[in-house]
């Protein structure tokens, strides 16, 4: 093949196939052929075959047409749409994912601006050291040789005065880095790095937090506006993503610690839908009735209640709904094991993310044993209530035998004083005109008085014991037989014999176990009571007797008897009949007898009838 002219070596071995195709074909071809020198060259060729006579070819004219322009200007535009391409991915998957990979956003940027590796940087607060966070690299490349998950940042201050500034940095050729930039040239050249884009990662505080950075093993030559416009767009991007996502962490945390609180609770929380089945039921639910989530989801809450506060709760949960909230609303509700406890439930609406009302949360407190306790106060204060009222009427009772203890004594000391007043001054006044008869007479007389005056006084004294609850039995055994004579020969003496004592001892029994002071005050005041209301040469019944291990005491007089409408207060301290008149007396006596009695775990019955006289039965066990 003979060409005209010389092609440049470059492109005659891509000419040649065209040409020998176009004599084979003798058909017209067109084809672009590019070459490098200095630069990037690009031809259009036309090869067109010319025929002689006898249709052979005899040559081929070619036509050269330099399109370098052209296709400048069309790698160009495709490089414009391949960084709008790259703009809409990034901008589609920030908008359509809820979590984006950062990573795989520096493998976007990374394809489209020819990098080998690329990297997210978060500097710390005081700017001191800065992290990087996220690495991506492609496959022939690798990692860096050496790790720089964390370094100082500075080792790189004129990197950091352009972020500060905003400014997106591009350097083709770090090389031709100024010695202003010294630090990160060296630094750049140690790794093998040739080129770098940089752009900073703002706040919404207008703050640098960080960058992200895309780095070459080659030398790029392309810096277009649109490079930094796209750069901008996806650092704004990713500024916004971590403002979303730490918003998002917030608000996950958020709700993590109120679903904490919630499980976790010492307050049984649950939530019932609006047709009051129930959708959540924290822990404390399940320890108190012993229902897991699974057993009670999804059924409706009142039929864990008692079936006639079924309506009532069903209405509280109705009204929740309505918007009308319920407080310290109380109610049974129904344990696994059959049994039940109280509770007092709080309500209040639950809405889903958009206002809507979906149920009703409740806040319950198990106050059974509240109740409980506020039962047992209850009886508590009512027994301390009563216990007062009691002290306060023993208190009452009290002064009222005080007052009638100063009256009653008063009265009937001022009598017997009065005798031994008078026996007194006759002895000191008539003594040698009195004769010895008379002057023994006296003092008899007074000796009585005496005896009345301490018999008061022990009576007195016997009553303040009984009132403390101080009054013991002492139990020995005593001649029982010589007791009732010793007591009754006493009497005689005291009463100068008004009255005949008919006693008789019929008991099987002599030694028996008693308290002989107190048996001697019981048959000692009822002797005293049966003759001092008998007229003078009266009798007075005394009988003894024994039967099924119980003494029987039986005094029986014919006297003034007692009135049927006195009968029940008789044994009360200071209670006196009202036909006793001007007999002498405290209103002691039978209150002491009855007490003594019962010391002894015997009882005392009495039968009388005014004028008749009465009868005095007291029963002892021994």
């Amino acid at each position: 093949m003979k060409y005209l002219f010389d092609f440049s070596p470059f492109i005659e071995s891509e000419i040649s196939k065209y040409l020998t195709n176009c004599l084979n074909t003798g058909v017209i071809k067109s084809c672009d052929v590019s070459y490098k020198t200095t630069k990037n060259i690009s031809l259009s060729l036309y090869l067109i075959p010319v025929f002689n006579n006898e249709s052979k070819i005899i040559q081929i004219q070619v036509i050269m047409q330099n399109i370098n322009i052209h296709k400048e200007t069309e790698e160009k535009l495709k490089y414009l749409l391949k960084l709008e391409e790259t703009l809409s991915k990034i901008s589609s998957f920030f908008v359509s994912s809820i979590s984006i990979d950062l990573t795989y956003i520096l493998q976007i940027l990374g394809d489209t601006f020819s990098a080998n590796r690329g990297y997210i940087y978060f500097f710390t607060s005081d700017y001191e050291k800065m992290i990087r966070t996220h690495e991506w690299y492609d496959n022939k490349t690798g990692p860096l040789p050496m790790d720089t998950r964390e370094d100082s940042v500075s080792k790189y201050p004129w990197f950091l005065k352009k972020l500060k500034e905003n400014k997106i940095v591009i350097v083709h050729d770090v090389e031709q880095l100024t010695d202003e930039a010294a630090a990160e040239r060296e630094a750049l050249k140690l790794t093998g790095i040739k080129s770098v884009i940089t752009a900073p990662i703002i706040s919404k505080e207008n703050k640098l937090i960080g960058y992200f950075t895309l780095t070459s093993s080659e030398k790029l030559y392309s810096h277009l506006l649109e490079e930094e416009r796209v750069l901008k767009v996806v650092s704004e991007i990713i500024s916004t993503y971590l403002e979303r996502n730490q918003a998002d962490a917030k608000i996950s945390n958020i709700a993590r610690e109120l679903r904490q609180f919630i499980d976790n609770s010492n307050s049984p929380i649950f939530c019932v839908d609006k047709e009051g089945k129930i959708i959540e039921w924290n822990c404390s639910s399940e320890k108190i009735t012993g229902f897991k989530l699974e057993e009670v989801y999804q059924k409706e809450l009142a039929l864990f209640v008692t079936k006639d506060n079924r309506t009532a709760l069903r209405e509280m949960i109705k009204n929740s709904i309505n918007g009308i909230e319920t407080s310290n609303f109380e109610f049974p509700i129904s344990l696994k094991e059959n049994e039940k406890v109280m509770i007092l439930l709080n309500s209040t609406i639950r809405h889903d993310v958009d206002g809507n009302i979906i149920g009703v949360w409740l806040v319950g407190q198990n106050v059974t044993n509240l109740l409980e306790y506020q039962e047992s106060l209850k009886q508590k204060v009512e027994e301390r209530t009563s216990e007062l009222k009691e002290a306060l009427d023993k208190e009452k009772e009290l002064s009222e035998l005080k007052s009638k203890f100063v009256s009653t004594v008063s009265h009937e000391f001022r009598t017997p004083l009065s005798a031994i007043l008078a026996s007194s001054s006759i002895l000191r006044i008539y003594s040698d005109k009195l004769t010895p008869e008379q002057s023994i007479q006296r003092l008899n007389k007074i000796e009585v008085q005496v005896k009345h005056m301490t018999k008061m006084l022990y009576d007195v004294l016997i009553i303040g014991k009984i009132e403390a609850g101080k009054l013991e039995c002492n139990l020995e055994f005593i001649n029982l037989k010589l007791l009732c004579e010793d007591i009754i020969q006493e009497i005689k003496v005291n009463y100068e014999n008004k009255c005949n004592i008919m006693f008789q001892y019929n008991a099987s029994v002599t030694w028996v176990c008693l308290d002989e002071r107190l048996i001697k005050k019981i048959i000692n005041n009822l002797l005293d009571n049966a003759i001092k209301f008998s007229d003078s040469g009266g009798i007075v019944n005394f009988v003894v007797s024994y039967a099924d291990e119980k003494i029987n005491f039986y005094i029986q007089d014919k006297g003034i008897g007692i009135p049927e409408e006195s009968i029940n207060d008789i044994f009360e301290p200071f209670y006196r009949a009202k036909n006793v008149g001007a007999i002498q007396g405290t209103g002691l006596g039978l209150s002491i007898v009855k007490t003594s009695v019962e010391l002894h775990g015997g009882s005392v019955k009495i039968i009388s009838t005014p004028i008749t006289g009465t009868t005095i039965n007291v029963i002892i066990p021994i």
